[in-house]
């Protein structure tokens, strides 16, 4: 890969309004003028066309992974000191592990999500969406309007885990704040307050898990 050239892009706010809403635009320039390029805001390096991102993947010696969870936005103190206190850690897992761990983590991983069982979890998933789809047409009915996003899209994948993983004593809307909670405080850009704020939740997520 070349990665002495400089993209013809900046500037590119990967976490501005607009490249959120639309990022397509950008993705397509990426891949045409700039496949491999430095991202200064973030200190990372963006790979966009599939050639560069097959080989990067594939070469884990070369391309290490254990960066891929740190907060891209530098923790304070104070927000490390609130995660301490939750006996929050983050040990080397799938995404971040080039250790000579992570093809047995691999295969763990993967006798949950073999082919058999995703073909076995298709009913849960058919049943799940029939009962959000059914509360949408309740709300269509009583109001005219209904927001699919927060009504269905966003709740479907979260209930199907819950059911497959036989997750019980949480409500599908608190995985879902503490899961938007632990996107934004790694990999999004909030300010000092919001950090702290973040860090709450993420200390609730994690006492939560067994």
């Amino acid at each position: 890969m070349a990665l002495g050239t400089r993209a013809p892009l900046d500037p590119l706010d990967l976490f501005g309004d607009g490249f959120v809403r639309d990022p397509y635009p950008w993705l397509d320039r990426l891949r045409a003028e700039a496949p491999v390029t430095y991202h200064p805001d973030t200190g990372l390096w963006l790979v966009s066309r599939y050639d560069e991102v097959r080989r990067a993947l594939l070469d884990p010696a070369l391309f290490r992974p254990d960066n891929a969870l740190r907060a891209v936005t530098p923790l304070p103190v104070a927000a490390l000191r609130i995660l301490a206190r939750a006996g929050f850690t983050l040990p080397p897992a799938l995404a971040n592990n080039g250790t000579p761990s992570h093809p047995g983590l691999r295969r763990v991983v993967t006798r949950f999500f073999n082919a058999e069982r995703v073909a076995a979890a298709v009913p849960v998933i058919q049943r799940v969406a029939e009962d959000l789809l059914d509360a949408v047409r309740s709300e269509l009915d009583a109001t005219g309007r209904c927001e699919l996003f927060s009504s269905f899209a966003q709740v479907l994948p979260c209930r199907v885990l819950m059911e497959l993983l036989g997750i019980r004593g949480v409500t599908p809307a608190t995985l879902i704040r503490w899961s938007d909670a632990s996107l934004e405080l790694f990999w999004g850009r909030p300010t000092f307050d919001r950090q702290r704020e973040l860090a709450v939740l993420v200390g609730e997520f994690h006492k939560s898990s067994p």
